[in-house]
């Protein structure tokens, strides 16, 4: 079940991207700014493009260039797994998400990179994200060593 809050410009996009009757649309008096086919709805930024979609990760702390602490640092006392449990929460959450192969790259890219430059070790980012991408190969319709060359220029160019 999918419970879209009610929103002038999300409501047909939504109704698009999930059709059926699993939708029940909710009176609210959100704003959401629309223009020419572009919104930012919670953590997307969705292009209408005739006929398709074109949907990114917005976060508007970086586009608002916020100072945050995003993932917390490799010497934290926090549990080896806890920590690395990240590169495959992130890259379940873009891959549900993203609209294409190439956001999603960028995005799991830019999250290598960020954990790399928090000091996480390079054996274990690199793993976890190339234990999730060789699982959903089949859905990306290339070679895994097509994908994990574009991962590594992706890492290289990252935010």
């Amino acid at each position: 079940d999918l419970v879209v809050i009610k929103n002038p410009y999300m409501e047909e996009i939504l109704l698009t991207l999930y059709p059926g009757p699993s939708i029940e649309v909710i009176e609210t008096t959100l704003e959401q700014e629309y223009v020419g086919g572009h919104v930012h709805y919670m953590d997307l930024d969705i292009n209408h493009l005739g006929n398709t979609y074109d949907i990114k990760i917005w976060d508007k702390r970086t586009e608002m260039d916020i100072k945050i602490i995003r993932f917390p640092d490799a010497s934290t006392m926090l549990a080896p797994s806890a920590r690395y449990s990240i590169v495959t929460s992130q890259c379940y959450r873009f891959f549900r998400l993203l609209s294409s192969k190439k956001r999603f790259l960028y995005e799991v890219g830019g999250l290598c990179k960020a954990l790399l430059e928090k000091n996480y070790s390079r054996n274990y980012v690199m793993g976890k994200a190339r234990k999730f991408i060789f699982m959903t190969r089949r859905f990306f319709k290339a070679s895994f060593s097509k994908l994990m060359e574009e991962l590594d220029r992706n890492i290289s160019l990252a935010y």
